[in-house]
């Protein structure tokens, strides 16, 4: 599993630095992952006791992108040396 502590790009509440889901600081929230390039996952609040929770996801536009690179990482665990050539 990844951990990843990133800044969301939006927000609904009107407080930017508080999470919408339990109140606490939104920065210090760690976005978890089950594979090496994740295009979705989930979230969670690092304060103890709080189970706080939700998903994230790459947009539609980024989403492809990752998916060539998690691509290109896969094929190079695969076979030693340089990545394949899919062309």
């Amino acid at each position: 599993m990844r951990t990843f502590k990133v800044t969301r790009s939006s927000k609904t509440s009107q407080h930017d630095d508080l999470c919408d889901g339990c109140g606490h600081p939104d920065g210090a929230h760690l976005f978890n992952a089950a594979t090496e390039y994740p295009s979705e996952g989930w979230v969670t609040c690092p304060e103890p006791g709080c189970d706080c929770y939700s998903t994230w996801s790459l947009d539609e536009v980024s989403k492809p992108a990752m998916d060539k690179i998690r691509h290109e990482y896969y094929q190079g665990l695969n076979s030693p040396g340089e990545p394949k050539d899919e062309s």
